[in-house]
């Protein structure tokens, strides 16, 4: 179920600056396992993984350093997430059901908000029954009554974080607007994205999940059972990360309203 995939995926200057392509990424399109060349013949035809043996060979000499920067709330104060798998009818589905479920916990309903998507999507499509009896019996949440929802471009602006529950997924995430010719983007917004679509495995807080997919499909009954706790601890990581964000804002509210109340006595 698991295997290695680094911690963040090769962006179009980290293949130029390691000599992969000499093309704009805006130029590239992807063909099933193949990042092809343009039309106009320039540069060479690269699969993923020689891209993903590129990234890490720049990552360990320190060419590519992606750090998680502290969580802050946007000025309206909701943190806005969506999880994404290819058909938003399984491992999405129950990343959405997990963490908002931890959210209700803590009581940061109130500032995070959590939402879910597939890009191969049949709108309005139920989540498998396995899946569903799943959650009900692990977390006693029920998941049945979810419609599919199709990812669209303008989800990508609209949320704070992006999380795909594989690296297929955030691929699919970074090229509906990187590799969209109609879109243009500079090299500062290009990173921003980046760096805003994570993959979940990432948050996770166990050292042999973190390379971890969780791609959508069917699931045997014991690897459903692995999927379902393994994402419970990558949304516990998540959590953690949102929690000094939402803290702060607690704070800072609580402060607010005690300098009002002295100010009217």
């Amino acid at each position: 179920m698991t295997s290695f995939v680094p911690s963040g995926l090769p962006s179009a200057r980290e293949w130029r600056r390691v000599g992969l392509c000499q093309v704009s990424r805006a130029s590239y399109r992807r063909r099933g396992g193949v990042v092809a060349r343009a039309d106009d013949g320039s540069g060479p035809e690269i699969t993923a993984g020689d891209a993903l043996r590129a990234w890490e060979t720049a990552q360990k000499s320190g060419q590519t350093p992606l750090e998680d920067k502290e969580v802050s709330l946007p000025d309206d104060k909701v943190f806005r997430i969506l999880f994404v798998c290819r058909d938003n009818l399984t491992t999405s589905v129950v990343a959405e059901a997990i963490l908002k479920d931890l959210i209700e916990r803590r009581q940061y309903s109130k500032y995070i908000e959590v939402e879910s998507a597939g890009y191969q999507v049949i709108p309005g499509g139920n989540p498998p029954e396995e899946f569903v009896n799943a959650m009900k019996f692990r977390r006693k949440l029920d998941i049945g009554i979810h419609q599919a929802r199709k990812l669209v471009p303008t989800d990508v602006d609209k949320y704070q974080l992006i999380i795909c529950m594989d690296t297929k997924s955030r691929n699919n995430v970074l090229y509906m607007k990187i590799g969209n010719p109609g879109i243009k983007m500079s090299e500062e917004k290009e990173k921003e994205l980046e760096m805003k679509v994570k993959v979940l495995s990432q948050y996770c807080t166990i050292d042999k999940l973190r390379t971890a997919q969780f791609p959508s499909g069917e699931y045997r009954q014991a690897a459903l059972g692995v999927m379902i706790s393994s994402v419970v601890d990558g949304c516990n990581g998540l959590i953690s990360k949102l929690s000094r964000g939402v803290d702060n804002v607690r704070r800072s509210e609580q402060n607010d309203g005690s300098a009002t109340s002295q100010g009217s006595s």
